[in-house]
């Protein structure tokens, strides 16, 4: 599952970083691969692993959150609702 893609429209602020959180997003950005970036998590101590990977959640919820905001169709949300709404 791919939580990092720099083809993902639009850009995302973080507020409230580190500078040690800034220079991990910025080391992060430069990689082309998932699998470049777990390469490069591995060689971290684990309090590092640990904020980088809250960090990837981050960008990826900053993301997912732009992409709902966008999304105007939730006719399937509705009808998956209304088969819990009490008659």
């Amino acid at each position: 599952m791919m939580l990092f893609n720099k083809k993902m429209s639009g850009s995302v602020t973080l507020h409230g970083l580190t500078e040690e959180q800034c220079q991990l997003l910025d080391t992060m950005w430069h990689f082309e691969t998932e699998e470049e970036i777990m390469d490069w998590k591995s060689e971290l101590c684990l309090q590092q692993r640990q904020v980088a990977d809250s960090l990837l959640l981050c960008v990826l919820l900053e993301h997912l959150d732009k992409f709902a905001s966008k999304t105007e169709d939730y006719n399937d949300a509705r009808e998956v609702l209304q088969k819990y709404t009490l008659r």
